[in-house]
């Protein structure tokens, strides 16, 4: 029984088409990550280690030394953060709006890196 016919054409073509589909360039997974949101908000994502000088249920002061001078940050918090302590060395994660006022640093994580 026959079930089907290859010849030299049929399978030049389908070679053809296979070489066109490979050079042809689409838009992936990489380019629909470039164009959220979350990705354009990492340009203004910062970090500063620097060891806490104030800590209240809204508000953190992370004293931060850079080259012999201490400049003193300050973060507003959405909420209390655990198991952290005024004196521990931490590492702040935030977002920066367009000024650097306290009330437009937005802390999204804190990690602590040693303890008083």
């Amino acid at each position: 029984k026959l079930a089907g016919y290859l010849n030299c054409s049929s399978i030049l073509s389908a070679w053809t088409r296979q070489i066109e589909d490979e050079s042809l360039r689409e838009h992936g997974w990489l380019d629909a990550i470039l164009r959220t949101g979350e990705y354009q908000k990492s340009a203004q994502r910062r970090i500063l280690v620097g060891r806490i000088a104030v800590l209240t249920q809204t508000k953190i002061d992370l004293d931060v030394t850079a080259e012999d001078s201490v400049q003193r940050f300050e973060f507003k918090l959405a909420a209390p953060q655990p198991g952290i302590a005024v004196g521990d060395v931490v590492k702040v994660s935030f977002l920066e709006e367009n000024d650097s006022r306290p009330e437009n640093r937005i802390v999204q994580r804190i990690e602590e890196i040693r303890a008083r």
